[in-house]
Formats: structure tokens, C-alpha cells, sequence
């Protein structure tokens, strides 16, 4: 981010970093997806072929030989009992050390190059395209219907292969892989061919990361911007991750991915249709104005679900839910974006600047934390309350039995029947038993429920707050885009936001940029104590992040569960910006020498107290 802000070249800033990494994100998600086999990729155990040639071409027949064949492989102890209460499972092995490392390698290659050195580029580049208020709702509604559209390309492309290669899931990864590589490489071509960035600002010093950090963080209307992302990303992220498991474990459905698609067409559709509508009414009625109203409305239709039997919700109000869904992934991708752009012209007002990398980088770390944090919370709660991935079953409800014909195997149940097919007649046992992978306590179906409906439409009562609070309207951005031409011009600007007050000119950038390494009670044991004793105080803050981040890994060595695992690593994740940002710190003091900073600080202590010594 802080790069692709600062440099200059004849391709423009932003465009270097997408042409050159690019390549090395599409060929990494190819690489991820086709694992070589001599790493173990998709080996499985051996199994019997029992009584598979018998299995009926239609799947949802009578088969009498089939059935007689399982009765006596059974009676012989080649195939288990229906009833059996163990049953081994052919589908689980363990990856090598070899799989593993390299599922890590091009894992962290994907995300570097591909959301990292790729996606913070492209956003930024988004963000300086157009400097019109209105305009912008309308360029980021285009960039939203296009990215749907991204995702209407990928779920038809992955419903064909599982057509073509229903029975290897692997291969199914790797065509679909290859194609969706093929297709971003033209796309990306098209973008670094056709988009022209926008001239930057008249060149100067970059500011240091830790000094851009601070500043922006004094942005009264980022720190709204970012307190208003948090809760939003969540309110969106938990329907859709959690839809699935309310369709299966709480509505009881075998194929219940049959429904989740259905939701997620009807979620897609309507992001489609609504687009139009969330750009001109931002444009009528201002982006704060829609997107808090917006937010109380989808809060209202999750409370509203959360009273809706399960069974009406799968076949009436499933439609309904996937237009509140849809509309909230238009707006939350739509008006956030053209608000942070506005935030950004705002930035410029005071810095003479354009930061959009170190902004977008910002907004991405944190909703991506907030993604993973929300992404693994639900989970965790589940596994604590008793939650068994598929109900304990090896296979069946969606996943593939290595027998054709299993429509479940689990501890206690083994389906034979005539097919694998959902609707395949049961041989053995009851005939109308439940799926024992549909299956799960109250408790776990009380939390999914919670997590669907009730979480997230607190979570957008709570966005709906700085929504509302969201300081720049048409009028002032406008003004605010006046006053940065003046200041361009060598004349005094004022801020339209905070009444119109002076922007203040930077009179000793240096001093101003060793105020910002420090916090102010680092300042005032400066004062005191001088430059050894900020060096102490910055290293005691780097020796506590270190010592966490090793007490974190030793944790999760002698643990060795998930909630350990799971926890330990956001925290790491945490600790290794706190430490780079505490090094650079340290750092910084070690550059300066004592006379400059005792003259900083002297400065500084005057400032905050003018009547301590007016002479100096």
C-alpha cells in the first residue's frame, strides 16, 4: 500500500504492482488446485469392490439382486451390519509432510501476490479514477455488478464440471482452476491495456509508514469509516456462511445444497437488480442517508426469520431471505467503497497527497481479520456445544460414499440402498429413517440460528450508528475538493467539516514527524528521562509483543486442539504487524540524537503549555 502510493513511473503507480504480480497470483491458485499425486494428492485407501456391479442404472428403482447381494456380504462380515456401531472410513488418511508444505508455499504465494500485491492495487486504483461525488457510486455499482457477475461465472462453471466429472471432486478443482485462470488473464489484460490512472499530485518525500499509519488515524472520518466496516463485514459474512448449515442440521435436509443454491441464486439475482436502485438513490438521497436506512431495514427481516419455522423457511421465505441478502452485498460492496474514496479526497485536504494504498491496505487487514474472526467464531461455539461435522457420518448428504450403493455411512447407520442418489430405496432397516448426517443436538441448532439471523441483525443496528454518523455529504465534498484546489494554488484552506476551520501548514515537518513514532506518554518520559528512556519504554513494548508471540506458539504446541490453534494464530496474526510496527519504531530512536530530541520535546511541552515560559 505504501509503495503503490509513493512510487512514480511512465505506467503509473498502481499499475506496475498488478502487472507484475499478477501473473504469479493466477499461476498460484492454478498450482494450489492441482496438487502433483507424488505428494499423496487424492489417494485414498483400498476398497473392496463388492456387489457394485449390481447397482441398477435407475438409481431410484427396486433392485432384489443388489439387496440380496448386501444381505449376504454382510451375514459373511465383507460389507458391516446397517447397525454396526463402529465403521471404519475409507475416505480419511493423512496428508505428508511433503502435501503440506505445499499447500503452505503456494497458499501464502496466493494470498501475497494475489490479495496482497494484486487486489490492494486494483482497489486503490478504483479510488482515484473519479473525483465526482455521484459519479462514484455509479463507477463502483459497475465495479460491483462485474464482480457478480465473477461469481455467477463460477458457480455455473463449477455446477457444469460436477456434471462432467461427478465422481472426482479433484478434477473437478482442476479444470474449473485452468478455466478461471485463462479468463482473470484476459481480464487483467483488459484493465492494465484500458484503464489510464489518474496523474497524482506534484511528487514529495514519502511520509514513513508508521508516521502515514498515525495520521491516518487521527481521520475523524476514517476511524468512523473503519468503526462502521467491522459490524457490516460481520452482518454479511454470517447469513451466507451459516445458510448452509441451517438448511442441513435445523431444517433436517439430505440435500441440502440443493436449497443453499437456490438461496445464493436468488441472493445473486437480486444483487443484480438491486444495483441500479442503491446507485440512484445514493445519488438522490447521499450515501449516508441509504446505507444507515438500509441497514435497519435488513436488521428488521433478520429478527423478523428468526420466528419463521424451519420448514416454511426453506420453501416460502428462503426468497425473501435471499433478496435481504442480496441487497445487503450490493450496498456493503457499493457505498462503502465510494465513501472511503470521499474520505480519502478528505485526506488529501490536509496532507496535498493522494494515500489511496495505504487506505485501501488499512480497510482490507481489518475486514479480512474481522472475516477470519467471524468465519471461524460460529465453529467454534458449535464444537464446544457438540457440534460433529456431518452428524458423525463418514459420508452421505452431499458427501460422496466410496460405494455406490451408500446413501450414508455413519457410526450406528450404514444406508444401503440402490444408488447413491438421494431418493435411492434403503435396503436395510427402516426404510424412512432420517439421514443420521442431518443430525444435530439443540444446542448446536439453537447457535446456528443465532448466528444467522440474530448476530447479524444486531450487527447491523450497530453498523447503522456510523453509518448515520458519517461526516462528508454531497455539499461538504464539494467544498472540501474547492479547498484542495486553493491549498494547490499556495492559498489558506479551511475545513468544511469542522466549521470551516484553517487547515494548519506544517511549519516543522521534521519535529512533526518525530511527535507521530511517539505515543504521548512516551513524549512525556521524554521529557523526563530523555532518549534513553523512550528507547526503554518502545523496547519494553517490543520485548512484550515477542515475549506473547512465543508464550502464543509454545500454547498451542502443548495444547494441540482447535480452539488453541484457532485462537492462537489471530492472535499471531496480530502480533506480527506489533512487532514490525514497534521495530521501525525503535529503529526511528536510534537514529535521532539526544540534543534533537530534548529540542522536540522542549517544543512540544511549550506548545501544550504556552504560560510555562512565554519567553522561549
Amino acid at each position: 500500500g505504501h509503495l503503490s502510493d509513493s512510487i512514480q513511473t511512465r505506467y503509473g503507480r498502481r499499475k506496475p504492482f498488478i502487472g507484475i504480480l499478477m501473473p504469479v497470483f493466477i499461476l498460484s491458485m492454478v498450482v494450489l488446485a492441482n496438487p502433483p499425486a507424488s505428494l499423496g494428492a487424492g489417494t485414498t485407501t483400498a476398497q473392496f469392490r463388492i456387489c457394485e456391479e449390481l447397482v441398477p442404472v435407475n438409481l431410484n428403482g427396486t433392485c432384489p439382486q443388489l439387496q440380496q447381494c448386501i444381505l449376504n456380504a454382510t451375514k459373511l462380515g465383507l460389507l458391516p451390519q446397517w447397525d454396526a456401531p463402529e465403521v471404519p472410513d475409507p475416505n480419511k488418511h493423512a496428508a505428508g509432510w511433503g502435501l503440506t508444505l505445499y499447500f503452505a508455499v503456494f497458499y501464502f504465494l496466493y494470498y501475497a501476490s494475489g490479495w496482497t500485491g494484486t487486489v490492494i492495487p486494483y482497489d486503490a486504483l478504483g479510488m482515484e479514477l473519479t473525483s465526482d461525488y455521484k459519479e462514484r457510486s455509479t463507477l463502483f455499482g459497475i465495479k460491483s455488478g462485474f464482480q457478480f457477475g465473477g461469481y455467477a461465472l463460477q458457480t455455473v462453471l463449477a455446477m457444469m464440471f460436477a456434471i462432467l466429472f461427478a465422481s472426482d471432486v479433484q478434477q473437478q478443482t482442476a479444470y474449473l482452476s485452468i478455466v478461471l485462470a485463462l479468463f482473470a488473464a484476459v481480464c487483467f489484460a483488459m484493465l492494465l491495456w484500458g484503464v489510464k490512472e489518474r496523474p497524482p499530485p506534484p511528487s514529495r518525500a514519502p511520509l514513513p509508514v508508521v508516521v502515514m499509519v498515525r495520521r491516518m488515524l487521527r481521520n475523524r472520518p476514517y476511524v468512523i469509516y473503519l468503526v462502521l466496516r467491522i459490524p457490516l463485514t460481520l452482518g454479511t459474512l454470517l447469513p451466507t456462511s451459516l445458510a448452509l448449515d441451517y438448511f442441513k442440521y435445523v431444517d433436517g435436509q439430505e440435500n441440502s445444497v440443493v436449497a443453499y443454491q437456490k438461496l445464493l441464486a436468488v441472493a445473486l439475482l437480486s444483487c443484480f437488480i438491486t444495483i441500479p436502485f442503491v446507485v440512484k438513490a445514493t445519488q438522490r438521497f447521499g450515501k449516508r442517508e441509504v446505507l444507515w436506512k438500509l441497514c435497519v431495514a435488513l436488521a428488521a427481516i433478520l429478527f423478523g426469520s428468526v420466528w419463521v419455522p424451519a420448514d416454511l423457511f426453506a420453501e416460502y421465505f428462503i426468497y425473501l431471505f435471499g433478496v435481504c441478502l442480496g441487497t445487503g452485498q450490493a450496498a456493503t460492496f457499493i457505498i462503502p467503497d465510494a465513501i472511503l474514496a470521499d474520505i480519502i479526497d478528505y485526506d488529501e485536504l490536509y496532507t496535498g497527497a493522494r494515500n489511496e494504498g495505504m487506505y485501501t491496505v488499512m480497510e482490507s487487514n481489518v475486514q479480512q481479520y474481522v472475516e477470519i474472526f467471524g468465519g471461524v467464531l460460529p465453529g467454534l461455539c458449535m464444537a464446544v456445544l457438540g457440534f460433529q461435522s456431518n452428524g458423525g457420518c463418514s459420508c452421505g448428504c452431499g458427501v460422496r460414499c466410496r460405494q455406490p450403493f451408500l446413501r450414508w455411512q455413519c457410526p450406528g447407520d450404514v444406508a444401503y440402498a440402490c444408488g447413491e442418489s438421494f431418493g435411492a430405496t434403503i435396503l436395510t432397516g427402516p426404510t424412512d429413517r432420517s439421514a443420521p448426517c442431518t443430525m444435530q443436538n439443540e444446542a448446536v441448532q439453537l447457535t446456528v440460528r443465532t448466528f444467522l439471523f440474530i448476530i447479524p441483525a444486531v450487527l447491523y443496528l450497530v453498523a447503522a450508528v456510523p453509518a448515520y454518523k458519517i461526516p462528508i455529504t454531497q455539499t461538504q465534498h464539494q467544498q472540501i475538493l474547492q479547498q484542495i484546489k486553493a491549498r494547490a494554488r499556495g492559498l489558506d484552506a479551511v475545513d468544511p467539516i469542522r466549521g470551516n476551520r484553517p487547515v494548519p501548514q506544517t511549519t516543522d515537518p521534521e519535529r512533526d514527524i518525530f511527535l507521530d513514532y511517539l505515543w504521548p506518554y512516551e513524549r512525556a518520559i521524554g521529557v523526563r528521562q530523555g532518549l534513553r528512556g523512550i528507547k526503554l519504554a518502545v523496547l519494553l513494548l517490543l520485548t512484550l509483543w515477542v515475549t506473547l508471540a512465543v508464550a502464543i506458539i509454545i500454547i498451542i504446541a502443548v495444547l494441540r486442539t482447535t480452539i488453541a490453534l484457532t485462537f492462537g494464530c489471530l492472535g499471531l496474526a496480530l502480533l506480527f504487524v506489533l512487532i514490525p510496527w514497534e521495530w521501525y519504531r525503535l529503529r526511528f530512536v536510534n537514529t535521532q540524537s539526544e540534543r534533537a530530541i530534548t529540542a522536540f520535546l522542549e517544543l512540544e511541552k511549550i506548545r501544550s503549555d504556552p504560560s510555562e515560559n512565554l519567553d522561549q
